[in-house]
């Protein structure tokens, strides 16, 4: 596999703990590992130029520090860095969509809608709504961890993937990654679709008992089709595919309990559409306890 790993660095234990999972991720696929931290600068000239100068420094700084802890623990893995000028979710999706052969990108999250540094809330979001790679958010330590533990990274090696796959939307996009990541990483794959009864069906269903059986194996049918293409082409992973009713976001999220990765599709959106994430995927953003993979699909 090629292409860069590219992760936003602010110097948080989320993005401590990001860059140790992009760097993994590099060393398993092959990939060159780049480090971007992007300088806030509002361009206007009430702000002298040594602050701007002096804040680049530090970038540089975490940068190098940022770079020399990486290549200690992988050697194997190619590392660039980049302090780049600018609004910061404009540059993170920038460098995302116009960059080369871009593998993924991976930022640091808090969860619970409070995203940390440069990434607080919209940002983060934003970059993940606007990008066209996939983009990974990475939870950093949890209470009461010290702060060397975000070198350490969230412990998700035993876990599965968890994919969450709308049977009635293209979902090629959305599989292929969360089997790709399942096999390079040599994880289970559990792919989950979540549905309800359709509402005019409310009377039909007092009529008939044996009506959501129905419709659940009919889904159930259509999901282990969506699967098939991939369980071909991956036949090492290890899968199991599941519908389940209820809210989709608890459901989903009841599901990624534990897992190692939980991939999620968004909507490509155009420029005039606004940078914003459904509701769902914003659910899966706040409350998820693992790494969220958000892959844009058609």
């Amino acid at each position: 596999m090629t292409g860069d790993v590219i992760v936003g660095l602010d110097g948080s234990p989320e993005s401590r703990a990001a860059a140790r999972w992009a760097a993994e991720e590099a060393r398993l696929s092959g990939s060159a590992l780049r480090l971007v931290h992007v300088v806030e600068w509002p361009g206007v000239p009430e702000v002298p130029l040594y602050v701007l100068e002096a804040d680049e420094e530090r970038a540089g700084e975490l940068l190098r520090r940022t770079a020399a802890r990486l290549a200690t623990a992988r050697p194997d893995v190619g590392i660039s860095m980049s302090v780049l000028r600018g609004r910061p979710p404009a540059e993170l999706s920038r460098i995302l969509n116009e960059t080369d052969g871009v593998r993924l990108g991976v930022l640091g999250s808090r969860g619970l809608g409070r995203l940390t540094g440069f990434l607080t809330g919209s940002v983060s979001a934003a970059v993940a709504a606007r990008a066209a790679p996939p983009v990974v958010l990475v939870r950093g330590p949890g209470p009461g961890a010290r702060p060397e533990d975000a070198d350490a990274g969230p412990q998700t090696e035993a876990g599965a993937v968890v994919v969450g796959v709308d049977v009635r939307s293209e979902t090629g996009e959305v599989l292929g990654f969360a089997f790709r990541e399942a096999a390079l990483h040599d994880w289970a794959l559990h792919a989950v679709h979540v549905w309800r009864t359709p509402v005019g069906y409310g009377q039909a269903e007092a009529l008939d008992l044996g009506l959501p059986a129905e419709l659940e194996a009919r889904l159930a049918k259509e999901l282990d089709e969506a699967v098939a293409p991939w369980t071909r082409a991956f036949p090492r992973v290890p899968v199991t595919a599941d519908c389940v009713t209820g809210p989709t976001a608890p459901r989903l999220l009841a599901a990624s309990d534990g897992a190692a990765l939980v991939v999620v599709g968004r909507r490509h959106r155009g420029p005039l559409a606004g940078a914003r994430l459904g509701p769902v995927a914003q659910a899966v953003v706040h409350h998820a306890t693992s790494p969220v993979a958000l892959v844009a699909h058609d």
